[in-house]
């Protein structure tokens, strides 16, 4: 191995044995997670498991496949949480601006009301 600088240029230039990696390192999940298209992990539980099952992967590789379709349902679950709390947000603005409305409405009343009682009142002997 040149000894150099840069320890990136050394891993380019290294010609020794692949480095071990953890079960369930950062590496072995990023392999399995470039096989399996984010639409497929985001599919229904059958096509999910057809797809992994058609790929031919070790117990290990599925756990990960198994372990990124949950992660990326979870998201999917979030997305749908963030949805209705919007949807929930805009119906509320709207019955906010209805209501403004209407309170609007009635001080007008009251004061039209305020108006003709100070007059009835100032025509009273």
């Amino acid at each position: 191995m040149v000894d150099t600088w840069c320890g990136a240029v050394d891993a380019l230039f290294y010609d020794g044995p692949e480095p071990y990696l953890e079960p369930g390192s950062l590496s072995e999940e990023r392999d399995v997670s470039d096989m399996i298209p984010r639409e497929v992990l985001r599919s229904s539980p059958r096509e999910f498991r057809e797809y992994v099952g058609s790929l031919g992967l070790s117990a290990e590789e599925a756990r990960q496949a198994s372990k990124l379709r949950r992660r990326a349902l979870s998201c999917v679950y979030a997305d749908r949480g963030r949805e209705q709390k919007r949807k929930a947000h805009q119906k509320a603005l709207g019955k906010v601006a209805s209501l403004e409305e209407q309170v609007k409405r009635l001080e007008e009343q009251v004061e039209r009301l305020k108006d003709e009682n100070a007059r009835l009142l100032a025509g009273l002997p």
